[in-house]
């Protein structure tokens, strides 16, 4: 699954820089319009119109205005898909599982190819900025709300063709490191891709966006089994449980109070891990239908 998030992420990067271009371009050709639109106006204005007819220029006018407005649909367009694509990059992602609060625990992400390797340490519910990487000061963060739930994922700004590499994400209090692989398109390439015009670039959002809906849709079916696989065992542990306290609460039973204590206890504890597993899974699916919403929006 990761190796095909990268591989999305990073047609996405290139459909973004090839909107971005597009955008460039099209207040180019609006500055220019505008101008031609602005000459028209004048000649219309004077007395002396000398070979030009006042017919001749009127039409001219309600081409070039014709041609603002079209230019100015395509402007606003070109920017509602660069917003749905920056909406659709994925941070540098890491869940712990299962889901536990992680606002106090020491979290650190790394580069092992850089000197300093920190690129954003967290410790005692505080940034430390000590041994940070200067090139990644002010552009890395985490979400508080998100690590309440176990989410540890790095939200990295301004990305740029340096940044790609491996990632590591260091848990002290798990004595775990996990690795992640971010990948980040090259923008001179994307500009000769785009100058050229073929019809595969013209193709290329539509075919990113089957690639990354097709993923979404994997892996929201993947979350609605982990949910119903949940619900089974919380109702199997409710009936266990509520067994457990129909046995402590009979005087004749060969089991002792003190075994039965601790299995109610177990039970319990294994109710809050499926519960807050249940969640997880509801809130992962919600995220996952607000992506795939956005893959219906129209194509460039």
């Amino acid at each position: 699954m990761l190796n095909t998030l990268t591989e999305v992420n990073t047609q996405l990067e290139n459909w973004r820089n090839q909107l971005k271009l597009k955008l460039e371009e099209v207040k180019q050709e609006k500055e220019e319009n505008k101008k031609n639109l602005q000459a028209v106006e004048e000649k219309i204005t004077q007395k002396d119109l000398s070979s030009d007819k006042p017919k001749a220029l009127l039409r001219d006018k309600e081409m070039l205005l014709w041609t603002q407005w079209k230019l100015d649909m395509i402007k606003k367009d070109t920017e509602i898909q660069l917003l749905n694509t920056e909406k659709l990059k994925e941070p540098i992602e890491f869940q712990l599982e299962p889901p536990v609060d992680a606002v106090q625990m020491t979290i650190e992400w790394g580069k092992p190819d850089l000197n300093p390797g920190f690129v954003f340490v967290r410790q005692n519910g505080q940034e430390l900025q000590t041994d940070q990487n200067t090139a990644y000061k002010g552009r890395v963060s985490l979400s508080i709300d998100k690590l309440k739930h176990g989410d540890v994922s790095l939200k990295l700004s301004k990305v740029k063709v340096s940044d790609r590499g491996r990632y590591r994400c260091y848990i002290p209090q798990q004595s775990k490191e996990y690795f992640v692989e971010l990948l980040v398109g090259n923008p001179r390439t994307h500009q000769l891709l785009h100058t050229e015009k073929s019809a595969d670039d013209y193709n290329a959002a539509d075919d990113v966006l089957k690639k990354l809906k097709k993923e979404l849709e994997n892996q929201r079916k993947q979350l609605e089994d982990e949910l119903d696989d949940a619900k089974v065992q919380l109702q199997e542990n409710k009936e266990q449980l509520q067994l457990v306290e129909m046995k402590l609460t009979q005087k004749d039973t060969s089991e002792k109070p003190e075994a039965l204590l601790m299995e109610k206890q177990k039970l319990l504890h294994d109710q809050w891990t499926l519960d807050e597993k249940k969640k997880n899974c509801e809130r992962e699916i919600l995220k996952r239908e607000e992506l795939l919403e956005l893959t219906e929006g129209p194509s460039c």
